[in-house]
This record gives C-alpha cells, sequence and structure tokens, in this order.
C-alpha cells in the first residue's frame, strides 16, 4: 500500500532525473563541438600568423641588402667624384607625387604706386600620394602664358632656379608652406586673364608640373613704355583739368531813387 501510494512521485522523480541527465549530454556534446571549432579556428590564425611573420623576415632581409648595395653604390661614387643622393634626399624622391600651386598665394602683385599688377607672386610645393607636403630641392621653371596671343607671343615671361637657388624660397607661413617666389614682369602682360606653368625637376630625372589661372590686373603703359606711378598721374590730370579762372563778384546794379538824384537826373515834369 505504501509503495502504490508514492509510486506517481516517484515515476515523476526518475522522469526528470532522466530529462536532466539526457540535456547533461546535450550540453556536453555541443560544448565538445564549440570547443573543437573553437580549437580549429585558432589553428588556423597561428599558421597564417606564422606565415605573415616569414614574409616580414623575408622583407626584411630583402630590405637589409638593398640598403647595404645602395651604401656600396654611394661609396663607389663618391671615390669616382661623383656627388651621390642623401639617404634623406632618396627618401622624399620615393615619396614625392606631385606638384600642387597654393592658389591663394598665386596672383598678380602691385608692388609700386602705379596701375596694375607689376610682379608675380606665386607658392608652390611637392606633396605625396596622401596630399603632405615634402621638401625637396630641384631645378625649378615657371613660365607663364597669355591664352589672347599667337603662338609666337604666348610665352610673356619664364623664370629658372637652379636646386641650390630654390632652396633658399623655401618657406613656412601660417596660409602656407612651400617654395614661394615673388618676380617682377619682364615685360608688362596685356589680358587680365593669364596661365602659370611650373615645373620641378628632381636630382634623379623625374619632373611634376602644375599649371594654374592667374587673375590679374594688367599694368597701364604710356608710350614709352612706363608704367606713371599714381603721383604722375595725378599731376597729369590737374595739367590736363586747368583751374577755373577767379571771377570778380559781379556788381549789383544801382537802384535810382530819390535819395540818390542830381540835376541832371532830376525829373522835371512837363
Amino acid at each position: 500500500m505504501v509503495i502504490n501510494r508514492y509510486l506517481p512521485r516517484l515515476m515523476v522523480t526518475l522522469r526528470t532525473g532522466m530529462s536532466c541527465c539526457v540535456l547533461l549530454g546535450l550540453v556536453g556534446c555541443a560544448g565538445r563541438g564549440d570547443a573543437d571549432l573553437l580549437h580549429a579556428r585558432l589553428r588556423e590564425q597561428q599558421q597564417q600568423l606564422s606565415e605573415t611573420q616569414a614574409r616580414l623576415e623575408s622583407s626584411a632581409k630583402d630590405l637589409k641588402q638593398a640598403r647595404r648595395e645602395t651604401e656600396t653604390l654611394r661609396t663607389q661614387l663618391a671615390q669616382t667624384g661623383t656627388p651621390g643622393l642623401l639617404p634623406e634626399q632618396s627618401d622624399q624622391l620615393v615619396r614625392v607625387a606631385d606638384l600642387r600651386i597654393n592658389s591663394m598665394l598665386t596672383a598678380g602683385l602691385d608692388q609700386d604706386d602705379g596701375v596694375g599688377d607689376d610682379a608675380l607672386a606665386i607658392q608652390f610645393s611637392p606633396v605625396d600620394t596622401d596630399g603632405e607636403l615634402i621638401r625637396l630641392p630641384g631645378e625649378i621653371t615657371i613660365i607663364v602664358l597669355d591664352p589672347q596671343l599667337g603662338d609666337d607671343r604666348r610665352e610673356i615671361a619664364r623664370w629658372s632656379f637652379s636646386a641650390a637657388e630654390s632652396r633658399e624660397h623655401w618657406v613656412r607661413g601660417f596660409l602656407g608652406t612651400g617654395y614661394q617666389f615673388t618676380l617682377p614682369w619682364p615685360q608688362p602682360p596685356e589680358h587680365a586673364e593669364l596661365v602659370a606653368h611650373v615645373a620641378l625637376k628632381t636630382a634623379d630625372g623625374r619632373e611634376f608640373a602644375a599649371s594654374h589661372i592667374l587673375k590679374i590686373t594688367p599694368p597701364v603703359v604710356t608710350a614709352d613704355s612706363v608704367t606713371p606711378s599714381a603721383a604722375e598721374r595725378t599731376e597729369t590730370r590737374r595739367i590736363a583739368t586747368p583751374e577755373a579762372e577767379p571771377q570778380a563778384p559781379q556788381q549789383r546794379g544801382v537802384v535810382r531813387e530819390s535819395t540818390n538824384w542830381t540835376e541832371s537826373t532830376l525829373p522835371v515834369y512837363r
């Protein structure tokens, strides 16, 4: 009787225990599967890391070999008396990718009191692929073209600077950093829209170039090809417009009345 009374409870307890055992078994299987997957991924990552490390070591060896060869070539050039590149110059040559003109600091410049711009102000700099400025000396050529003139007269100005001369024109300022030149016109431009072309030739023979459209105020040139100053223009205007002659004040006509009658003007009634 006692067994029959507790039999249902025992059955429930046995079922619950069996369910728990099955659940724990499944969890254990899942845990072993996740662990195996995790170990497989770790092994794969370790293999990739080993391959990457091997490639880095190979690249480091190649770099050391290239540096030794470069130093050997530089030593041989020094022994033959041929000037070679410094290590920092070699690094910069590799990095340079383009030439950029600073449009804010490139324009016509009025240096005197005359009408119009009598000089060219221009600033530019070498840059790498990321647009970062690089100070690299080289031969610089600046050309200004007037597109409205014929082919034989289109080039109105040209300046050339050696690598040593260009070093003196490198400036650092609030608005820009780079090569900066202020160049008087060899002859006054005739038109307001010009094209400035800049070329930089590096020590390894590469050449970088850039162009920029200029908006200037052409100088005023007299018949003698001289640009008059402001004082001269003021004097010219004063002479061209003579001052009016001072006029004497007009005298008001005398009003005849009885107080100023004379014997000859005394009216006679007839």
